[in-house]
C-alpha cells in the first residue's frame, strides 16, 4: 500500500518536528523529525493504538523505487528503524547494504539483517546471501529457520526491466541453530506466466507444498493464473478448488464469480461479489442469484468505510465516520441512532469517550495517559433504563503494560470482583472476591 502525503517544510533543529498531511481515511498520523546526528530528519508514523514505526534519516535511504511505465526511479525507501509500542518499548532494527539486490534494479538496498531489543540484546538475526536474500532466521534461543533461493528468469522482457527473479524454494522447519540438511516446511515452485503486457512471462508462484499429514511424499497446492496474470483457480492438496471467474462483462460492473469445487469438478457453492473503483466490496450475491447485502461508500471523511449496508430484506444501516475511521453514528433499519463520541484532548486521533444508544444511559471510558490504556469503563448498572447511573470496572497494568488486574462490580454477595493477572506464565491467573 502507497499513500501520498505532504509537508509545509523540513524540520530543522529550531523547528525539529513538523506534522505531514495525510488523505482522508487514513488512521494515522505522521511527522517529519530532524536527527541531529546527520541533520537530517526521518519519518514517525503512529498508529490509533499509539504504537509507532520510526524510520532510518533520510541521508540513510537507499535506491529507487521503479515508476510502473517507464523503469525510471520514482522515489527512495526509508527502512524503519524502530517500532515502539504505546508505553515505551521497543525493539530496533540494522541493516546491510546489498548493490545487486533483486539485480540492482533499485541500486544499492538494505537488508534487514537483525532484529534488537531495548538493552541491544538481538531478538532475531538473518543470515543473507551475497546479493541479499535472506538464509537463516535464528533467534536468541538457539532455534533457525533456513531458506533456499533459486533464480528464475523471464521470456520477452526488455531492458531495463529484469531478465531474471531470485525467489524462495524452500523452507525448513524450526530446528537447532547450525542444522545441516533440515527437514523442509515448505517448497516452492514457479511457472511462467503472462504479465498482461504483450508476449511477456515472468514467474509467477504455481505450487506450494508441505510435508503430506499421511505421513509419505507431499501434499502440494496449486495456484493457476489467467492470461492477464490474475489468479483463476487455487486448489488444495486434496484437490478441492476455488475458482475466481471474471464476470464484469456479463454483470456491466467490476463483478468477480467465486466458486468452490469438489475433486471432481462439480460445483460446491457459488458467489459472485461487486466492487467500485476503489476496490470497496459493493455487492454480494448467492448461488441462486439473490442479493445478500449490498453497500454504498460515500464519505468523503473515510472513503474505504460503508455509508450505508442494506441487506437481502431491504433493511438499511446508515453510518458515519471521521475522517480516522472512526465510527460516528450507526442508525439501524428501526430508526435508533447509537452515537459515539470521540476526544482529541490527549491523542490527536481521537478516543471513544462514550456511546449512547438512543435515550438510553451511556456508557463513558477513562483512559491513562499518554499510553492510551483503558483505565476505566463506567456502564449502564442492569435493570436500570435511562436513569444516568453507571458503575464502574477499572483495570491496572505494570510497567511493561501488561494487564495485571480487574475490578468489576460484584453481586449480592459481594460488592466488587478483582481479577489478577500474571505474566510470568501465560497461563497463570487468580480471581477473588
Amino acid at each position: 500500500m502507497k499513500i501520498a502525503f505532504s509537508t509545509t517544510d523540513v524540520p530543522t533543529g529550531t523547528t525539529p518536528h513538523v506534522a505531514c498531511t495525510l488523505p482522508n481515511g487514513y488512521p494515522m498520523l505522521m511527522t517529519a523529525d530532524f536527527v541531529s546526528s546527520t541533520a537530517g530528519y526521518s519519518f514517525t508514523v503512529t498508529d490509533a493504538d499509539r504504537s509507532s514505526w520510526t524510520t532510518l534519516p533520510k541521508s540513510q535511504a537507499f535506491g529507487t523505487s521503479p515508476d510502473s511505465s517507464t523503469g525510471a526511479a520514482s522515489a527512495q525507501l526509508a527502512p524503519v528503524a524502530r517500532i515502539s509500542d504505546n508505553v515505551g518499548n521497543y525493539v530496533t532494527f540494522s541493516y546491510a547494504s546489498y548493490s545487486t539486490f533483486n539485480n540492482g534494479v533499485n541500486g544499492t538496498a538494505k537488508r534487514l539483517t537483525g532484529i534488537y531489543d531495548s538493552d541491544g540484546t538481538a531478538l532475531l538475526t538473518l543470515g543473507l546471501t551475497s546479493d541479499g536474500y535472506i538464509t537463516s532466521a535464528n533467534d536468541r534461543y538457539g532455534r533457525s529457520v533456513y531458506y533456499g533461493v533459486g533464480t528464475y528468469g523471464t521470456t520477452n522482457v526488455s531492458a531495463p526491466w529484469q531478465q531474471s527473479f531470485r525467489l524462495l524454494n524452500n523452507v525448513s522447519q524450526i530446528v537447532p541453530t547450525g542444522t545441516t540438511s533440515p527437514a523442509v516446511r515448505f517448497t516452492y515452485g514457479y511457472g511462467q506466466y503472462s504479465n498482461g503486457d504483450g508476449n511477456e512471462t515472468v514467474p509467477y508462484l504455481h505450487t506450494i507444498a508441505v510435508p503430506s499429514p499421511t505421513g509419505t511424499g507431499m501434499a502440494t497446492a496449486t495456484i493457476n493464473y489467467d492470461g492477464s496474470g490474475y489468479v483463476s483457480s487455487v486448489i488444495d492438496g486434496n484437490g478441492n478448488g476455488t475458482f475466481i471467474i471474471d464476470s464484469s462483462a456479463v454483470a456491466g460492473t467490476g463483478e468477480t464469480t467465486v466458486e468452490k469445487r469438489d475433486p471432481s469438478g462439480n460445483v460446491v457453492s457459488r458467489r459472485k461479489v461487486q466492487f467500485d473503483g476503489a476496490m470497496n466490496q459493493t455487492k454480494e450475491i448467492n448461488g441462486l442469484g439473490q442479493t445478500v447485502w449490498t453497500a454504498s461508500f460515500s464519505s468523503p471523511n473515510a472513503p474505504s468505510r460503508p455509508s450505508s449496508i442494506t441487506d437481502g430484506n431491504g433493511r438499511t444501516w446508515q453510518a458515519t465516520w471521521d475522517r480516522f475511521n472512526h465510527l460516528l453514528t450507526l442508525t439501524t433499519p428501526k430508526g435508533t441512532v447509537t452515537t459515539n463520541t470521540w476526544s482529541t484532548a490527549n491523542f490527536a486521533l481521537g478516543e471513544l469517550v462514550e456511546t449512547q444508544t438512543g435515550s438510553k444511559t451511556s456508557t463513558q471510558y477513562a483512559y491513562n495517559e499518554p499510553s492510551g490504556q483503558i483505565a476505566a469503563v463506567y456502564a449502564p448498572i442492569p435493570g436500570e433504563s435511562g436513569t444516568g447511573n453507571r458503575q464502574a470496572t477499572t483495570y491496572s497494568y505494570d510497567f511493561v503494560g501488561n494487564l495485571t488486574q480487574v475490578l468489576s462490580p460484584g453481586n449480592d454477595a459481594v460488592s466488587q470482583h478483582s481479577t489478577t493477572l500474571s505474566t510470568k506464565t501465560i497461563s497463570t491467573y487468580r480471581t477473588s472476591a
